[in-house]
């Protein structure tokens, strides 16, 4: 597909590359699948007690040691004043903290608290929420649902951050600007945001221009005798094939944030163009991420800012899901590396917080129940057991894991047993979106 044809401007640091299998896969379960994903992560570690699981210790939140509830879930009241964080209001849009996230979106998320990730390390971390496993040779969740309902679309997975390994499952599209994108999709216009553009070339020599590539790839595969380059040219030549499927790709006018809220913007952008890719069906993932929350000092100001920016990017996105009408077939997981530890590291405004393995994890989607919280933590910010069946949390049971969680979403997608099974996932089977 057109992603293989930028093999060239990934390689000079152009704003999309991409990584591309050697071999062309055999198709999956089906041509493209008609439901949709975005993964979020909060790179660095996001701190929960500053969130949705919160705390009435003073030495776990310095800020508020209250508990709010919107319907079932709980919040930590944690606030952002303008004129601290510079951030702007008006009549149209405001940000989100905690309470106004989930006086907007709550009835549509299922939170999972008492996640242990089973590691304080960034990349493990990373892996774990997006794979449901800390290995290394785990591809990501995107990757998998390319795989199974992508492989010949030109943008199965696109990836704007965040852990994308796909170990040659289905072609990668990373990106990095809606310009790209536009350039990408018309490569003979010299100015594909204009509609009045000139082109580079007539389209009579557009076309000499396209069947001499072809006669070149023919020449290549006629010459070559190494079976993962022939392949490779194969790729080439399918690529060039389908560059059609690419103009339909309509990039639409990106999102403005007032004030201070550039982390916030980016990811509403992001969430835009891999929107965009969903809705014209030329893909059916994406990977999203916004860093910031490695907190080791300035914990509570640092904390505050990136969860407000957060929530308020996920927040733009679902109205950005729900204006093209796609809230019917369109899953947002987030997730973050792990916690950060119960306690702070020293006293004082500039202190911070540490790695902690327990964790997190929110869902919004199709089919998932709203208003929902499953797990819990305990006081000392220990995971809770969970009853394998009524999901209750105590102090029997089975511990909530990453795991857990990507074996139900694998069972949610649909994908087929020879695909789980070329990556097993060993972990209990819960009902967590039953």
């Amino acid at each position: 597909m057109q992603r293989r044809t930028l093999l060239k401007l990934s390689a000079t640091g152009g704003l999309l590359s991409l990584a591309t299998p050697w071999f062309l896969p055999r198709a999956r379960a089906a041509e493209a699948g008609d439901k949709f994903w975005i993964f979020v992560t909060a790179g660095g570690g996001w701190d929960p007690r500053f969130m949705f699981d919160p705390s009435t210790s003073k030495e776990q939140n310095r800020i508020t040691q209250e508990i709010g509830h919107v319907g079932n879930i709980p919040f930590s009241p944690i606030d952002a004043l303008p004129e601290e964080f510079g951030f702007e209001m008006d009549a149209e849009r405001t940000y989100l903290n905690p309470e106004r996230f989930l006086g907007r979106f709550g009835s549509r998320m299922t939170v999972f608290n008492g996640v242990d990730t089973s590691t304080n390390n960034h990349d493990a971390g990373a892996r774990a929420v997006t794979t449901g496993s800390i290995q290394e040779d785990v591809p990501a969740m995107g990757a998998l649902l390319a795989a199974a309902y992508g492989q010949k679309l030109p943008l199965p997975f696109m990836s704007f951050g965040g852990y994308d390994a796909t170990f040659d499952l289905a072609p990668l599209s990373r990106i990095g600007s809606g310009g790209q994108v536009r350039r990408v999709a018309a490569p003979n216009e010299q100015n594909p945001d204009d509609d009045n553009t000139q082109l580079y070339h007539t389209a009579d020599t557009w076309q000499r221009i396209r069947a001499a590539q072809t006669d070149r790839i023919a020449e290549l595969v006629a010459a070559q005798k190494l079976p993962k380059l022939n392949h490779s040219i194969l790729g080439l030549q399918e690529a060039r094939a389908t560059d059609g499927q690419l103009a339909a790709l309509k990039v639409p006018e990106l999102v403005q944030l007032p004030g201070n809220m550039n982390d916030a913007q980016n990811l509403i952008r992001a969430g835009q163009l891999a929107l965009s890719a969903f809705s014209t069906g030329l893909g059916v993932a994406a990977s999203l991420s916004m860093g910031g929350f490695d907190t080791h000092g300035n914990h509570d100001q640092q904390q505050r800012r990136q969860v407000i920016q957060l929530l308020t990017g996920i927040g733009g996105l679902l109205d950005q899901i729900d204006a093209q009408g796609l809230s019917d077939r369109t899953y947002v997981m987030i997730g973050s590396d792990f916690g950060r530890t119960p306690s702070y590291n020293q006293e004082g405004d500039g202190g911070g917080k540490d790695h902690w393995p327990i964790t997190s994890f929110l869902a919004i989607g199709p089919g998932i129940q709203g208003d929902r919280v499953i797990g819990a933590t305990t006081k000392d910010q220990n995971a809770q057991m969970l009853d394998p069946k009524s999901l209750a949390a105590g102090s029997d049971g089975v511990k909530l894991t990453p795991s857990q969680i990507h074996v139900a979403l694998r069972r949610l997608a649909g994908f087929d047993d020879a695909l789980t099974a070329q990556y097993p996932l060993l972990s209990d089977d819960l009902p967590l979106f039953s």
